[in-house]
């Protein structure tokens, strides 16, 4: 086929979402039909074609045998036995309780030595604003684990998959100011007590009528000030105050960017003696098991890695080698449950070693079942649908992290504070046999549906999303043209 034909294969496609549908037989109709174009059309359509069919909903794939071996002989799985020990033999299926507790003795875990109680010792309160995400779930998982008195704290009262016990009490807040803050601390707050308090209030999209400040800022202002005016806070054994934050701080300049960073400013200036921010990176849940080899993984987010995977292409932003960085959102919780061994305060940044997107979907595919279909999305092209088409992994930050050249920080301080060898998609994902296992995502119909509004009603966003797709369709078909040159 030739370029001409490919050129004007290409200009039927921008025609199409300029003037509708009625111009694409002028230029892209049946006569230009061949198997690279066809193959360009194919890799447009056939994400949405399938995962309108699948509706997005559970997915269910059977792993193939894996070739790579873990980075390290054993890892600490509360709720998982997967991967294989130092000998090499299968994990056995065991009960959730017996699995957490023989992967600590096996392990021998600092992390979770540090936190056994001496004779006396007040068992660690540990009270979560905002708890109610991924994050902040991983936290709560993790001290409840550990013994510790949870209380979560919320506005939206939403605290699906938790049920309050004698060590988890969940609270609904009207509003997070200072003053209510100062009444809750002193209620549950006694003196001579050990206390963690996580900040995981936060996020990139604030509710209708909020701002991305008054989600980012706003909330950690009246923790700390709750914190400070206490009465009670003043008389405890020991405190310590963590805030998640985002590695968007340090790579990017959006306005989420910008409202996590002052967070972190304001969290070191207002914060008690003890104070440490997490800058977390990408984070990644790890399969949990449901029953006999039957495994799940919930994402809150749409294009996750793992949800990447299952899907018939895998879109990959900008060439896919770029360096990026993950973190396992277990090893969250196992940190924020360590601080009070540690004292001052200090900023670490929560990154896994140094991987890259063509490595992470090539290996989950491989796990998956899936065939490995990787797609480039020019970064400028990304950086157009951003706002009116993609979310999840497809965002400002994102983008703009590997615009920047990616993300490459030293990994060996945020391992410190976990405690143990790091998780990664390998060892996570490692389950061995002939598991199977759901992933639960968002609907990406809901996000075209979305799209599509936008596309009719806003007249900018109309724009935005025809240059990009038509940016799309041209760079496929170059790189169908690419493929076909001789070396």
């Amino acid at each position: 086929m030739s370029v001409n034909l490919l050129t004007k294969a290409a200009r039927g496609c921008s025609a199409a979402v300029r003037f509708g549908s009625s111009r694409a037989g002028n230029y892209g109709g049946s006569r230009y039909a061949s198997s690279e174009v066809r193959t360009g059309v194919a890799r447009l359509a056939l994400p949405l074609i399938a995962l309108i069919a699948f509706k997005n909903e559970e997915i269910s794939l059977k792993y193939k045998e894996l070739k790579k071996q873990l980075p390290f002989s054993t890892e600490v799985k509360s709720t998982l036995v997967g991967g294989r020990g130092a000998g090499g033999a299968e994990a056995t299926e065991a009960t959730e309780a017996t699995e957490a507790t023989e992967a600590t003795e096996a392990t021998g875990v600092a992390g979770d030595s540090r936190l056994v109680l001496a004779d006396g010792e007040r068992k660690v309160k540990l009270i979560i604003a905002g708890g109610t995400g991924q994050l902040g779930r991983a936290v709560i998982r993790k001290a409840r684990e550990l013994g510790f008195e949870v209380t979560v704290v919320s506005r939206s009262g939403k605290f699906e998959g938790l049920v309050a016990s004698e060590n988890l009490k969940l609270v609904t807040i009207a509003s997070y100011t200072a003053e209510a803050m100062r009444e809750f601390f002193d209620e549950k707050i006694e003196k001579g007590d050990r206390v963690i308090v996580v900040n995981a209030i936060g996020g990139a999209h604030p509710a209708l009528g909020e701002t991305l400040y008054d989600l980012n800022v706003t909330p950690l202002l009246a923790v700390l000030e709750g914190i400070k005016s206490s009465e009670k806070v003043k008389d405890v054994s020991q405190l310590h105050f963590v805030h998640l934050s985002s590695m968007a701080v340090v790579v990017c300049s959006d306005e989420y960017a910008l409202t996590k960073k002052e967070g972190d400013e304001i969290a070191l200036e207002k914060g008690p003696d003890n104070t440490t921010i997490f800058r977390v990176a990408y984070g990644f849940n790890s399969p949990e098991r449901v029953g006999g080899k039957l495994f799940s993984i919930k994402e809150e987010h749409c294009y996750s890695f793992i949800h990447l995977a299952t899907l018939p292409i895998q879109f990959i932003l900008g060439t896919g080698d770029e360096p990026i960085q993950l973190v396992s959102n277990k090893d969250i919780g196992d940190a924020a449950c360590n601080v009070l061994a540690f004292s001052g305060r200090e900023i670490v940044n929560a990154v896994n070693p140094v991987t890259t997107q063509k490595e992470i979907l090539k290996y989950l595919t491989a796990v998956m079942g899936n065939s490995y279909r990787p797609q480039t999305v020019p970064l400028d092209i990304a950086a157009g649908l951003v706002d009116d088409l993609c979310h999840g992994h497809f965002s400002h930050y994102a983008i703009e992290g590997l615009l920047k050249g990616g993300i490459n920080y030293d990994h060996t301080p945020w391992e410190i504070r976990v405690g143990h060898p790091l998780r990664t998609i390998q060892s996570e994902f490692y389950l061995g046999g002939d598991s199977v296992f759901n992933v639960v995502a968002p609907k990406i119909s809901d996000h075209i549906s979305d799209g599509a509004r936008k596309f009719v009603f806003n007249s900018k966003a109309r724009i935005n999303i025809a240059v990009a797709v038509c940016g799309m369709a041209q760079h496929i078909i170059s790189e169908q043209i690419s493929k076909k040159k001789p070396e």
